[in-house]
């Protein structure tokens, strides 16, 4: 996607002084969940349903 070379500047220095880490994402964990509060807070997030302001509907559409 092409970006302004100002956004492109600030992406860099952000990068530069916030260095990106590995994370796992919680629905990569391949072990089963124990407690039904630990699936829920392990299942993926969707916004599919969200609707109800213009931004999440354009962002959606």
């Amino acid at each position: 996607m092409p970006l302004p070379s100002s956004v492109a500047r600030a992406l860099q220095q952000h990068t530069e002084h916030f260095a990106p880490i590995p994370v796992t994402l919680p629905w990569d964990d391949p072990t089963p969940t124990e407690t039904p509060v630990e699936a829920e807070h392990r299942r993926p997030r969707t916004y599919a349903g969200a609707r109800g302001s213009a931004a999440i509907d354009a962002i959606f559409a």
